[in-house]
């Protein structure tokens, strides 16, 4: 498909600029670490500031963390697997659908990602076990945010074949079906610091971008 070969030449100065705020807070937060022995003030920072929680929002209204959150990553392992994916992706939506719908799409994600990776024990059933052992921790990550790009991606090119791990082969519509799926799963069962959650309402996100978008395109 020439678009995936065409946008990778061209990597957006806006995604390059996503890739480096994600990398710049990480070093903030290994920083942080190395200085925790001698002070417990950074790492309260990054804490407060880096990650979105009920406390920090509904509490201390600290409502910009919807934002900053999606742009933090404490583990260089977390930063690299969404970062990749961000990298591998961008291109061809920038190049199909612009740099300004990528930034709503990509941004517009990560918020409603954090919001309901607030929300979600008021919304799942109280028999779920995730329920029973709900932790109502801090969270950060941008993989809510990365969520809405592949789904996007997935209905946008349903038949193209991606590759994961480098290895496994399947189609876009069967990738993002399978996500959406260990997603649930994992939302159900809980007991993991994933947020199950924020990946599929970011998920979700990209599905309604996509038709929408197509719809009031369908309508000019």
């Amino acid at each position: 498909m020439s678009v995936w070969r065409d946008s990778y030449a061209q990597r957006d100065g806006f995604l390059k600029s996503l890739i480096l705020a994600n990398v710049a807070v990480t070093g903030l937060w290994l920083s942080a670490q190395m200085k925790s022995g001698k002070s417990s003030s950074p790492l309260e920072f990054m804490e407060e500031n880096f990650t979105v929680s009920s406390r920090g929002v509904f509490k201390e209204r600290r409502y910009y963390t919807l934002v900053t959150s999606f742009f933090s990553h404490k583990r260089v392992s977390h930063l690299v697997n969404n970062m990749y994916t961000l990298w591998a992706l961008g291109p061809a939506v920038i190049h199909t659908i612009g740099t300004t719908n990528f930034a709503l799409l990509y941004m517009g994600g990560g918020v409603i990602s954090s919001l309901a990776q607030l929300y979600w024990p008021y919304i799942i059933p109280q028999s779920w076990p995730a329920y029973i052992k709900y932790n109502s921790g801090n969270s950060l990550g941008a993989s809510g945010a990365i969520s809405s790009l592949a789904m996007w991606v997935s209905f946008r090119w349903p038949t193209h074949i991606f590759r994961l791990y480098g290895v496994i082969e399947l189609p876009g519509a069967v990738v993002g079906a399978l996500t959406v799926a260990m997603d649930m799963t994992g939302l159900y069962d809980g007991g993991s610091n994933i947020g199950h959650m924020a990946h599929l309402a970011g998920a979700a996100f990209g599905a309604l971008f996509f038709i929408s978008s197509r719809i009031m395109g369908s309508r000019r």
